[in-house]
């Protein structure tokens, strides 16, 4: 059953995102990289070689702390990160197109910038890894009999594609979880964001002590640090969301960021002990 809902929902997803998918080979040959800056968060086609280092190096390094096939998940799972970024920057470029043709000559009005279009951009990402996780744990399910290692395989890259996100959506910036927060926090008031990560960096701190943990501390360490790196907030040009986006947007980020959790959930607690 689960599989069945995974592939409905893996289907699903493509096809809301198939814009973002039709030029991706030509792309693909060149290299493919996205931009977190605040300018439109575009797609670029030249070869973006800071995040080809860091996936070699975090797999290189996750590889030979637990294993082959954790390490082959996580460059899969960053690998799919990725391109969910990619693919959304792409779905929003088209979204725009569309509307300025709409607009009458001169007042191309959907060009301006806005966080709502941002958002859905740095949501893109992680979110893209949901349906492949829920596929694997699906398939492991069907495949545990007949075929353990396939089946073991599969719970692995689910484990590790739930974990990686996760931890992408923790509310601490530069994470795509502290930037999300942040916009929508700029629409209600702008130091919610940095009240939110000190708050759980704070939590993660007092557990860390209770439980000895020191993934816990080094959690709560990010988030003080990403809280300060984040600074004050400042005046933006970009038009902000509306309240109901805002709305849409948290249910949108409190389902995935538990959906994650409770699909790394096995591989977290490892982790914590």
């Amino acid at each position: 059953m689960l599989f069945v809902i995974a592939l409905a929902l893996a289907s699903l997803m493509l096809f809301a995102l198939r814009g973002g998918f039709s030029r991706l080979p030509a792309h693909a040959l060149q290299g493919t990289g996205h931009s977190h800056d605040d300018e439109g968060y575009g797609t670029r086609s030249t070869p973006h070689l800071p995040s080809l280092v860091l996936a070699g190096a975090a797999t290189l390094v996750t590889g030979g702390v637990f294993g082959v096939g954790i390490g082959v998940s996580m460059l899969v799972a960053m690998a799919l990160h990725e391109l969910g970024h990619i693919a959304g920057a792409r779905v929003a470029d088209l979204m725009l197109a569309r509307a300025d043709r709409l607009n009458p000559p001169g007042i191309p009005l959907a060009r301006r910038r806005s966080d709502t279009r941002a958002f859905f951009v740095i949501f893109c990402g992680p979110a893209l890894g949901l349906a492949p996780m829920l596929v694997a744990y699906g398939a492991a399910e069907l495949l545990w009999q007949a075929h353990p290692p396939a089946a073991a395989t599969l719970w692995t890259f689910a484990g590790v594609t739930g974990t990686f996100n996760a931890f992408f959506l923790l509310p601490f910036y530069p994470l795509d979880g502290g930037r999300c927060i942040a916009l929508m926090a700029r629409a209600i008031a702008p130091e919610l964001s940095r009240l939110a990560a000190l708050a759980l960096a704070a939590v993660l701190g007092l557990m860390a002590v209770h439980l000895g943990s020191t993934t816990l501390a080094v959690l709560a360490a990010f988030g003080i640090f990403g809280a300060v790196l984040q600074g004050p907030p400042v005046e933006s040009a970009t038009a902000p969301m509306r309240l109901g986006t805002v709305a849409l947007a948290q249910v949108a980020y409190l389902a995935a960021l538990l959906c994650y959790l409770s699909g790394g959930a096995w591989l977290i607690l490892d982790l914590l002990g």
